[in-house]
């Protein structure tokens, strides 16, 4: 049995959605593969001293310049004529993505940097204490957006990643994808690879957090799942400035989706209903542009 490439000598809480997406990145990815890892979760619990999960290379980048860090490595490959057989793939949390680290992400898909950059999204800080980041959910608690008596928690719509990546650069390939769908995930990871030959890639895949979410440490691929099911969090890919969305039997009710986690216990029936009319405005606009083959980039 070949040995994996993200190995069990990690220290993430049990049940980590994100762990177990490392895992199934690095059977996928392969060894001729160099790791760049932003500050967070996954860093913090894979490469503890003296000890590493990592089987690749790796290299620990700060929160703001992961994606600056792989183009680096990338450029360096390219001049060592080591760009074919070695692929460049950046990992960061939510935060590092979608805040800190969106500047330096900017400039390697504006430029057209041929990296895979994956975006492990819990929807919060959760490594720094559950604070909130441009991931975290309308209504959401975190320790930063409280719920009670003037507040329902986070006021703010998640930020809308994919198309804001997707504007840059029409080589590149973007994808959401879930932990509850490991198959869809395999199937767009492996395309992403494959567009590293034109351009950059990005994938932003739902990975649960248990004590960021408060739900018990088997329910993670569950939540996933409903997630997705509920239209909370909607698969699909932009290629060529086309969105294919992904399909899915949506026979989730989002209360059933939202009501198992903690984080989202305090809501009320109005905080319902403005979720379901977001969230259905969202399924409704992303179907007519997949549907119609609209080229919106």
């Amino acid at each position: 049995m070949t040995e994996p490439l993200f190995t069990s000598k990690h220290k993430s809480c049990i049940g980590c959605g994100a762990a177990m997406l490392m895992r199934k990145i690095m059977d996928i990815a392969g060894k001729n593969t160099i790791v760049v890892i932003g500050t967070g979760c996954m860093e913090v619990v894979s490469t503890l001293y003296p000890n590493s999960a990592w089987k690749v290379p790796l290299i620990h980048s700060a929160f703001a310049n992961t994606a600056a860090t792989a183009s680096g490595v990338y450029y360096s490959l390219k001049n060592q004529k080591r760009d074919k057989k070695e692929k460049v793939i950046a990992i960061a949390g939510d935060g590092g993505t979608f805040d800190i680290g969106l500047q330096a992400l900017s400039g390697a898909f504006a430029r057209g940097d041929k990296i895979l950059y994956i975006c492990y999204d819990n929807e919060a800080y959760m490594n720094t204490g559950i604070q909130k980041s441009g991931a975290t959910p309308l209504f959401m608690n975190t320790t930063t957006t409280f719920s009670g008596q003037y507040s329902s928690g986070n006021e703010n719509k998640k930020k809308n990643m994919p198309f804001i990546l997707a504007s840059h650069n029409n080589d590149a390939y973007i994808a959401t994808a879930s932990i509850g769908f490991f198959d869809d995930f395999e199937m767009k990871m492996k395309k992403a690879i494959a567009n590293l030959e034109r351009g950059p890639s990005y994938l932003q895949v739902l990975a649960s957090c248990i004590p960021g979410w408060k739900i018990k440490v088997n329910q993670s691929i569950e939540v996933a799942r409903k997630a997705v099911l509920s239209k909370a969090y909607l698969l699909y890919e932009i290629e060529n400035g086309i969105i294919n969305l992904s399909q899915m039997d949506y026979n989730e009710k989002i209360e059933n989706y939202l009501l198992m986690q903690g984080r989202f216990k305090h809501l009320n029936a109005g905080n319902f209903i403005e979720i379901k009319k977001n969230i259905d405005e969202e399924f409704k606009r992303l179907k007519f542009l997949s549907d119609n083959k609209i080229k919106v980039f």
